[in-house]
């Protein structure tokens, strides 16, 4: 009797050639938002995401100016913006 593998076979991201990691990066600070964290602060997304200060303020920068990502001047908490909306048009 042939016994089956259970072994998960998918290639890492990091092995798959096609794999751009910056945009991981951009999506998985993406994915932090929702009902039970609809704003985050710089650190929060620093944390949550395990990426240093620096990199989640170069990341939300960039998310900010293609409008996926709104700042709140006073309070300086980031919340999806209104482009990641439109996408699920």
């Amino acid at each position: 009797m042939e016994e089956k593998s259970t072994v998960d076979t998918t290639p890492a991201p990091a092995a798959n050639k096609y794999f751009v990691e910056a945009l991981d990066r951009g999506l998985k600070v993406l994915d932090l938002f929702g009902l039970d964290a609809p704003e985050l602060r710089l650190t929060d997304i620093s944390e949550r995401a395990g990426i240093s200060k620096p990199l989640a303020y170069r990341i939300t920068s960039t998310l900010e100016a293609g409008g996926y990502l709104t700042r709140d001047p006073d309070t300086k908490r980031y919340r999806l913006g209104i482009r990641v909306f439109q996408l699920g048009i």
